[in-house]
């Protein structure tokens, strides 16, 4: 086994060796929000990991839909929400699709509206509009990989926050935020 992924240098290559080891199937709580012979839509809790950082763990997403749709292999990943986000989550069952999807999400043809809860109350111009826009350019955080902050030499972003409710005894709003640029 291992000889078929090792070169004439003698270095082998683990990644392809990696995927002969089968996803582990979780059977845990699984919301299917839409499901049809090409699509399933599901909804992904705050704080679960999209997929596993190694295919022998479990407790992921891919897992769990692994476990609801059963075989080898989960469908396939149209988009990715963060760990921390909760959503839909949209998978295609027909690998004829992917491309066409993954075209739609990349030139942004898709809407994707976030909720959010925001700290501190705003300013009377932002209640009387009841909404505000944050135009910053975003790029990686170099001290941790996976966060973005604003940077002015950053990709242009725009997001326009709409308040739904202010609570002024939490010092707090909901929000929903529509990205118009970047990320």
């Amino acid at each position: 086994m291992i000889a078929a992924h090792t070169g004439e240098d003698g270095s082998v290559d683990f990644k392809a060796l990696s995927k002969l080891v089968p996803l582990r199937a979780d059977k845990g709580e699984l919301e299917v929000l839409l499901e049809d012979q090409n699509i399933i839509v599901v909804s992904k809790p705050q704080g679960m990991a999209m997929n596993p950082p190694h295919r022998f763990l479990s407790g992921t997403l891919i897992n769990r839909l692994l476990g609801y749709v059963g075989g080898e292999k989960p469908p396939h990943v149209l988009h990715r929400l963060d760990m921390w986000t909760s959503g839909a989550v949209v998978f295609s069952k027909n690998k004829t699709l992917v491309p066409l999807i993954h075209k739609l999400f990349r030139d942004r043809e898709v809407q994707k509206d976030y909720l959010c809860l925001v700290d501190g109350l705003p300013c009377a111009a932002v209640l009387s509009q009841g909404h505000f826009l944050v135009d910053a350019p975003i790029d990686k955080d170099a001290t941790a990989r996976i966060m973005r902050k604003v940077d002015p030499g950053g990709q242009s972003s725009q997001t326009i926050f709409e308040v739904l409710n202010v609570h002024s005894a939490l010092l707090c709003r909901l929000c929903v935020c529509v990205h118009t640029h970047a990320r």
